[in-house]
């Protein structure tokens, strides 16, 4: 069970009556629904509410079941002292709106305007993205501090909030103005249980864009104890989730160091300090000389001043371009009516470390372009824009796939090992020396050009192994953890 699910069974217990005991000395929650009754009643009569045409309430009979005109059961036992209601019997329901926008003096800083994306961040609701004028709150649906509101319309419906000061909201809220013999706290969280956000989700309109009405949302069932349960029941899940908040907080902190863990490792493999190097392998200089003779590749020379870090005596610098064939991808023609249609990877499909092909899409390739865009295995396909840099080696053999002109395929030589420059990039992205060769400002692009320009440390072939090996147990280990604090 995870503290999401441990969150919602102490507030499943809380509204079934099981989280306190029951003092027999409370008065009932029948007492408390006759009271609110009464008051709605003077309300009416003094003309300062109107009343419900489709009001029903929930009775217990002297059998001790529960009755009301469309009902004839309850979801489940709640204890002798409690009562089932409706949202609308204990508090008054209030659906936003929104103050016209042509008006710029209803708009300031002095109410806040609640919208469905100030929601869903804890319990209180204390600032709102947009704010009214005294003149445009005069003009707006009021709604009193400690009012409790629910996203009623659209993918995030059932996202509850407190507030804690006046305020008003748009027409995608259902407010709740409890009555003052509710615990409004209580009232929030009978609010966020999975009963509740279940009854809002089945009662919500079958569209593409889900909607619960007001006089559905009015209807919507809860359980309600004695006021002084409530208070009880209130200091027990505050102590409880104080608790949760406390696990939270240690196992993001252990997702911080393990993220931090990985970074530190990738830095000492970069800089040659995560296996110790062995004299008996072959120099790296060696295989760079030898992969420029087989390419019949100009020797360059070497330029001190670009090196990012000091590397170990028996590696070398290099380019990718120097030890790898690199090519972009074939760019998408909609209007092409020759070839074959093939399933081709886009920059989406890679992910940092690995390679995504649940959303694998098509275009035709001739079959001159069969070949040319074709992915191999070990081939290690870059992002050429969006997270620019962003990295995965092919290691699906089964598969056969083409890549699209926003991926750099690098295709290296001489058995370098491609997982090696993989986690050397990711090293640079997360030391920021990958930022330094992009272009762009909103959406940055890693050239051909610039990625050209990169020095890349090269090691020994025996010791590229290595360093893979030793970084991926340390990764299994580090991604065992972070699953167990998950669970």
């Amino acid at each position: 069970m995870n503290t999401k699910q441990l969150r919602q069974k102490i507030l499943d217990l809380a509204i079934r009556g099981k989280l306190v005991p029951q003092d027999p000395n409370d008065e009932s929650a029948s007492a408390l629904v006759e009271k609110i009754r009464a008051e709605k009643e003077r309300l009416i009569k003094e003309k300062k509410i109107k009343r419900d045409k489709n009001e029903s309430f929930i009775f217990r009979g002297e059998d001790k079941s529960h009755y009301e005109k469309s009902i004839t059961d309850v979801p489940f036992e709640i204890p002798e002292n409690w009562e089932w209601c409706r949202l609308g019997d204990i508090g008054e329901i209030v659906t936003g709106n929104t103050p016209l926008k042509e008006r710029k003096d209803f708009y300031g800083d002095e109410y806040p305007f609640y919208k469905p994306t100030d929601l869903g961040k804890g319990l209180f609701v204390d600032k709102a993205s947009d704010n009214l004028s005294s003149l445009g709150y005069a003009n707006a649906r009021q709604l009193p501090a400690f009012s409790v509101l629910v996203t009623c319309i659209g993918a995030t419906i059932g996202k509850t909030g407190l507030i804690l000061k006046n305020g008003t909201c748009n027409q995608q809220i259902n407010a709740i103005i409890p009555h003052s013999s509710i615990e409004y706290k209580f009232l929030y969280f009978c609010c966020i249980t999975d009963f509740l956000q279940t009854q809002i989700k089945e009662n919500a309109s079958a569209t593409t864009l889900p909607i619960i009405n007001k006089s559905k949302f009015e209807q919507l069932v809860i359980t309600l104890p004695p006021i002084a349960e409530q208070h009880r029941i209130v200091s027990e899940i505050e102590r409880l989730f104080s608790i949760i908040d406390i696990i939270e907080d240690n196992k993001l902190s252990l997702a911080q160091i393990i993220k931090q863990a990985k970074s530190k490792v990738l830095d000492l493999a970069i800089h040659g300090k995560l296996v110790p190097q062995d004299p008996n392998d072959e120099p790296a200089s060696v295989l760079l000389e030898r992969i420029k003779a087989e390419q019949k590749t100009k020797k360059q020379t070497a330029d001190n001043s670009h090196y990012p870090f000091e590397v170990p005596e028996s590696w070398t610098w290099c380019r990718l371009n120097d030890i790898a064939n690199i090519a972009l991808g074939k760019t998408l023609d909609k209007q092409k009516n020759k070839g074959e249609f093939k399933t081709y990877l886009r920059s989406v499909n890679i992910r940092w470390g690995h390679i995504d092909l649940d959303d694998l899409k098509e275009m035709k390739f001739e079959e001159s372009e069969l070949e040319k865009y074709n992915i191999l295995e070990r081939d290690l396909l870059i992002c050429e824009g969006g997270e620019a840099g962003r990295c995965a080696v092919w290691k699906n053999q089964s598969v056969s796939v083409r890549y699209q002109n926003a991926i750099h395929r690098v295709r290296f030589y001489a058995k370098i090992n491609s997982d090696f420059y993989m986690y050397a990039l990711w090293h640079y992205n997360n030391s920021e020396i990958l930022e330094e060769y992009c272009k762009g400002v909103t959406i940055k692009h890693l050239t051909g050009q610039a990625l050209n320009l990169l020095y890349f440390p090269l090691p020994p072939l025996a010791e590229q192994k290595r360093i893979v090996n030793q970084i991926e147990t340390i990764f299994n280990q580090l991604d065992a953890i972070e699953q167990s604090i998950k669970a």
